[in-house]
């Protein structure tokens, strides 16, 4: 294995796979494989040619999952399938359609667009999606960097990157119910929650909101600086409605967003063709919507009308969700997902450690962290920050085990109430019912 390796990274410029597609530079590194540009001699045109990772388990199968489900499509919205095969030292290769154009992460990150082509980009990316239901297809990563556009102000729309695509009939299925793949603010709770053996279309359609939420403000509708944060964010967490950033926001846009984020599926659009008579339906648009919204965002987030505290639980040592507990305390939000809990309360500290313990107790294998903010956002993202502090500062046998996880200020006030064990700089509530046992 090690070997296909070094061999996979061996390509070079001017090489020829099966004496047909001519190498002419690397396009894009990812974590399944690389993508060249190269030459297709016998059909005189550019294409894309992705060689597979070999070193990764489970990337075989994907790829030729990919393969096998662009070889059964053609659509003008999903990316051309041209060929795919292995060569005879062993490397495996998916060639598709070379498209010349930036991705909507790119456009996004410079001039952005206008409301009217935010809208056309989301047409043109129902009718890839419908298609790929069509088959009974999801395809899992529906994000800017994986939507390529061609042409000017009204792009045309390739969507791209099958690679963790699954088919919702049984015999196609890939993932194992608890695993979570795809990337986080773009995942539909039910993935969060690890849930895969429930995933239909309305998957794609949540992601379909994100994408929409992050063309019209600006900014992602779920973010953090970590993958934890991000993820308990989509499951407790509503980012501002678009027509509380701007009230030049057409009524029937904002519902529409708000639907496509709606936490249980079935509050979502029927399917990708309804949504796209929505936005059909829409009418005349404001030109801008979507500029200069970062600090307005920012702004929402931090409102909040009391006291808040965030609890994070992860690493139960088996796949979620988990069972909840009776939690005794005014909980505005809690959702179990794939290796943890999350849950928002009202009021002070020392409520939230009671919340924290009662996790503890009921997942003993838990890491739990307690953090007071003034949004969910924040205090979620504290949580995280927290969790992944004790990780890398904490000494053994103390690194990220478990029990409940304080920030030097918690700590502060908590600790006249509870005996605490420091670690670093932070420190853990000892339990009294542990200790006592």
């Amino acid at each position: 294995m090690a070997a296909r390796g070094v061999l996979l990274f061996s390509v070079h410029r001017g090489e020829r796979v099966l004496g047909r597609f001519e190498i002419l530079g690397q396009a894009a590194r990812g974590g399944m494989g690389t993508v060249f540009r190269a030459r297709d001699h016998r059909d005189r045109r550019d294409v894309a040619l992705k060689v597979l990772r070999l070193d990764v388990p489970g990337h075989a199968e994907r790829f030729a999952r990919e393969a096998a489900l662009l070889a059964g499509l053609r659509h003008p919205h999903i990316v051309e399938y041209i060929s795919h095969g292995a060569t005879p030292d062993g490397l495996r290769f998916l060639v598709m359609e070379w498209v010349a154009g930036e991705t909507l992460a790119q456009r996004l990150a410079g001039a952005g667009m206008s409301t009217a082509a935010v809208v056309a980009v989301a047409i043109q990316l129902c009718r890839a999606l419908a298609a790929l239901h069509a088959h009974q297809v999801v395809h899992r990563d529906l994000k800017p960097s994986n939507v390529m556009l061609v042409g000017g102000e009204l792009p045309h729309v390739k969507l791209v990157d099958l690679g963790i695509a699954r088919s919702t009939g049984a015999a196609g299925r890939l993932t194992r119910t608890g695993v979570v793949i795809g990337t986080a603010g773009y995942l539909a709770p039910e993935l969060v929650r690890g849930q895969t053996a429930e995933i239909d279309p309305r998957a794609d359609l949540f992601a379909l909101g994100c994408v929409l939420y992050e063309c019209l403000t600006g900014q992602a509708a779920f973010r953090g600086d970590t993958t934890l944060a991000i993820r308990a964010k989509v499951l407790v967490h509503d980012p501002p409605r678009l027509a509380a950033l701007d009230p030049a926001m057409p009524p029937a846009l904002d519902a529409l967003v708000a639907a496509l984020l709606a936490r249980q599926p079935a509050q979502r659009p029927a399917d990708a063709a309804r949504v796209e008579r929505m936005l059909d339906e829409l009418g005349a648009l404001p030109a801008e919507l979507h500029r200069s919204r970062g600090r307005e965002l920012d702004r929402t987030r931090t409102a909040a009308a009391g006291p808040l505290c965030g609890i994070l639980a992860i690493g139960a040592g088996a796949p979620g969700p988990w069972p909840m507990p009776e939690l005794d305390a005014p909980v505005i939000a809690s959702e179990a997902f794939d290796d943890g809990v999350a849950v928002v309360v009202a009021g002070d500290l020392a409520r939230a450690a009671r919340v924290a313990l009662a996790l503890a107790r009921a997942f003993p294998a838990a890491s739990v962290a307690v953090a007071a903010g003034a949004s969910v956002d924040d205090c979620l993202a504290q949580c995280a920050r927290l969790l992944a502090e004790v990780e890398i500062t904490a000494p053994p046998p103390d690194t990220c085990g478990p029990g409940v996880w304080l920030e030097p200020r918690a700590a502060d006030q908590l600790g006249p109430s509870y005996r605490l064990a420091s670690a670093g700089r932070h420190a853990r509530i000892v339990d009294p019912r542990t200790e006592a046992s």
